[in-house]
This record gives structure tokens, sequence and C-alpha cells, in this order.
């Protein structure tokens, strides 16, 4: 059979039968092209984006004067660079590229990024506004930019960081909600009367927080008698559900709650009796929670939404099913765990992550906090000048 090839982004092709990815780019200065597989389609974007850093030729311009700028490349060039040069996930790689192609780049993308100046960017923010975007979405373009020019500055390529003049819409107030106890525990049980596995599901992640990727990415062998390993995410790959690593790229093990440990043991067991059932031999290593009554397959992320919406409608409640991790965040901050055992166990990158988004969730704290010095302070009582 022929080997034929079938476009899937751009630069990207889809060879049929080895099913592998060919990455095609133009030397911006030779205008010759370069070309390499990939296995995978996050793998041939990341690719992509590597060869199209090398493929571009940076030129420097000599000092002048003192402190003047010596970086003779575009914005788009510049971008290339630090998405290559730096220590970032395939799926992160992806999204800043993604997010500055569509928004950025037709506006600045030709434009020197020594002669990039403020005005610029804030048009482009402008520009983005107009066309409905959210306030996070124009403020994500605006971290990424900033950081492409603070590291040129600390390469000694520029002599100033003009992102720092640029003005992003304020942040909006954060308006995370998570829902009550009593809430969770109402979708809960709706979930296991909907599906007793979906119910086993829908209880892990209430009690540990996983993402919607990580509790699907579950195989049996992340599963110790006293722990748990969350290794890899489950997403979207041309359409097919494929195993990537964690959001922020990092391995976590974790103490397992003898309520989590309840629910996988019944997992197990009712998986072994559906292969029992049908004459089939349970796979080595399957998923935890499977597609299949066998575990074979992975979820389809958006296959959860699916139900979780039908569960949720079925009570009368809006709660998305990312609110579970909400709400086991809340409970633990409200519990006294400290913010950077919280962060921990998420597996945000860092804690002030966690600070940002669940701060505001546990009330009382200032209230707290006045109470210890008014009791400090009470010490003084007596005492003499």
């Amino acid at each position: 059979m022929a080997n034929t090839r079938k476009r899937v982004d751009r630069g990207i092709y889809l060879r049929t039968p080895s099913k592998t990815f060919e990455v095609v780019v133009t030397d911006s200065v030779t205008g010759r092209q370069r070309s390499a597989t990939a296995r995978t389609l996050s793998d041939a974007r990341l690719l992509r984006a590597t060869m199209l850093s090398a493929a571009t030729t940076v030129t420097t311009v000599a000092v002048v004067d003192e402190g003047a700028s010596v970086c003779g490349s575009t914005v788009t060039e510049a971008v290339g660079e630090y998405l290559l040069l730096k220590d970032l996930s395939s799926r992160t790689v992806i999204l800043y590229e993604g997010l500055y192609s569509r928004h950025a780049r037709p506006a600045i993308g030709e434009t020197a990024l020594a002669d990039l100046k403020a005005k610029d960017v804030d048009s482009v923010y402008a520009v983005m506004r107009s066309k409905g975007l959210s306030v996070t979405t124009i403020r994500q373009l605006h971290k990424i930019l900033s950081a492409v020019l603070e590291q040129h500055v600390r390469w000694g390529l520029l002599s100033e960081n003009v992102m720092g003049r640029a003005t992003p819409p304020r942040p909006l107030g954060n308006s995370i909600v998570p829902p009550t106890f009593a809430e969770v525990s109402l979708l809960n049980h709706a979930a296991d009367k909907h599906d007793p596995e979906f119910g086993r599901l829908v209880r892990v992640v209430s009690c540990t927080g996983l993402r919607r990727g990580e509790v699907i990415g579950l195989r049996w062998s992340d599963i110790a008698a006293d722990a748990f390993v969350v290794r890899r995410q489950i997403v979207m790959e041309q359409g097919v559900p494929s195993e990537n690593q964690t959001k922020t790229g990092n391995v976590r093990r974790l103490p397992l709650p003898k309520i989590v440990a309840d629910s996988f043991e019944e997992q197990r067991q009712s998986q072994i009796a559906r292969a029992a059932e049908i004459g089939a031999v349970l796979p080595i290593d399957g998923y935890v929670f499977g597609r299949d009554p066998l575990g074979v397959s992975p979820h389809r992320p958006d296959g959860i939404s699916s139900r979780w919406n039908y569960v949720r409608r079925s009570v009368g409640l809006e709660t998305r099913f990312h609110d579970l991790r909400h709400a086991a965040a809340s409970w633990l901050l409200a519990d006294g765990v400290d913010i950077r055992t919280v962060s921990a166990w998420l597996g945000h990158s860092s804690a002030s992550v966690t600070l940002n988004v669940y701060a505001h969730v546990v009330p009382g704290r200032l209230e707290a906090a006045a109470s210890v010095l008014d009791a400090l302070g009470g010490r003084f009582d007596g005492l003499n000048p």
C-alpha cells in the first residue's frame, strides 16, 4: 500500500499506513524545507515549535551606546527561542504557541524585539477585548510575552522589558465558590444512582481533588496498599483519548484515604466480576476507571463531563465537575492544612498558585488572626512600661 499523507495541522501531516506524523518547516532565510517524524500529534506540535526556532536565523547588531539592545530577533523568533530553551511541557508549548500565533503574531510577529513598544502590545489587547476574549486569556498572553522579553533581558540581548509598561486588563476578583458539603454529598448519591462505577469515580475525585484527566488516567499499577501515584492524565489527541504527563509535568505520590481505598477495591472487584461473566482475562495493568468494562481503554475526558452534566441536572445544581476539586481543596484549608501541603496534594506548580486560587474560600482567617493578636496583647496587661 502506497504511503499517503493528510494535513492535520499547520505544517503537520498524518502519514498512512504508518500512522506517524510528518512535520515540515521552511527556513525563513534559505527557503529550504526540513522534515521530521513524530509518533503522536502532541510530539509533532512540540517538534514543529523546536524546528521553527532552529530554522530561523537570529542576527545581532553591534552595541552603539551603552545599554543599547543587541537583539535582532523578531518577536516571533524570540518566542520560538524561548519555547525551545525553557523547560516546558509539550502541552504548555502547544498552549503558548497557539495563543501567541492566534492573537499576537499577526500584529507584532514581524516587529524586531528591540523595537517593540508597549503601545503595540496594548493595541493587541484592545483587539482581543473587541473580539470578546476573556480577561484571563489576555492576561495569559501578557504573561507569555513578559516572560519572553524578561528572558532576553537576562541573556543581555535587551536593555529593558517593555511589557512592564503595557496595560493588560486588571484581573477579575476570584469568583470560585466551592460547592457545600451537602451539595457534594447529594451529587455523590446521584452519581451512584446513575451508575455505581461512575459513582465511585466521583467519590474518588470528591475525596482527593484529582483533575478529570488524572482520575481517568489512573492504572492499577499506580495503586498501592497505603498510597497512590498520579503520574499521567488523559487528553484528546486527534480525536482519540491518549496518555500525557500531568498538567505541571510532575509525578506525585499521595497517601490513600480509607474511603478512596474502599472505592478502588469496589471498582477492582467489579472489574473481576465482569471479566468472569464474559470469560475474559483482565489486563495486567488496565485503567482503574476505563471506558470498557475491563479497563482496557481510557475514557474520553469530554465523556466524563457529559455524564456529570446529566447527574448534576438530575438534582438541579450547576456544579461543574472541576468544582469537586475546589471543594476538596477548600475542605483541607478550612481544616487547617497549610498552603504548601495543599499545593503538593493538588499538584500545583507552586504554593503561590494555591494561595491565589483558594485563600479567599477560607472564612474567618482575618478574624482568627485578630483573636490571636488580641490574646497576645492581653499578656501585656499589668506590666509596667
